[in-house]
């Protein structure tokens, strides 16, 4: 063998060597990713779930909310909604989240609220959404609905059709894949 074969069989070593530990490198990457993904996606929901039973789980049952309390509300589904713009919660929460939300928020329709009686009155009346654009866009409807089955019969297929249209309105789509 001369030394230029040795070299070459050598370099081929290291060439193959560097390629493994590039996949290896690269799959580490990917695995790190995902979990600090899942890692960044639970911190967020765990905070968001406790300011909210802290907060507001007894909001949409009070006759005449503070207007202190309605504000800070509509500013946490403000900061809720970037979550969801930004993929920090993952989509099935986000459709559960919304859920919940269709039971406090007003849903435009046509310029009008169609949900006056299953809303937080306040927002409208004192036109609270006016400093919240996220949430304008986010709950101006353009499908149509029957909310009767929403609200009276609490059918959840047609609820799960609403908070789709909400997400999709913030420009949040089904995944593709669970990760």
């Amino acid at each position: 063998m001369t030394y230029l074969q040795v070299l070459q069989s050598w370099t081929q070593v290291v060439y193959n060597l560097f390629g493994i530990l590039g996949f290896f490198a690269l799959f580490v990457y990917i695995f790190t990713y995902v979990v600090y993904r899942k890692q960044l996606s639970l911190a967020t929901m765990a905070r968001c779930i406790d300011r909210f039973r802290k907060d507001f789980i007894y909001l949409g049952e009070e006759k005449d909310p503070d207007i202190r309390k309605v504000f800070e509300y509509l500013d946490f589904v403000n900061e809720e909604l970037f979550y969801f713009e930004n993929g920090y919660v993952p989509y099935f929460a986000m459709l559960e989240w919304i859920d919940g939300m269709i039971d406090m928020m007003p849903i435009i329709q046509n310029r009008k609220v169609v949900n006056m009686d299953h809303c937080i009155k306040s927002i409208v009346e004192k036109a609270l959404l006016a400093k919240f654009k996220r949430i304008l866009i986010a709950f101006s409807l353009r499908g149509v609905y029957d909310f009767k089955n929403i609200y009276e019969k609490r059918i959840q297929s047609e609820r799960t059709r609403l908070a789709e249209e909400i997400l999709k309105n913030l420009g949040v789509s089904k995944p593709f894949l669970r990760i």
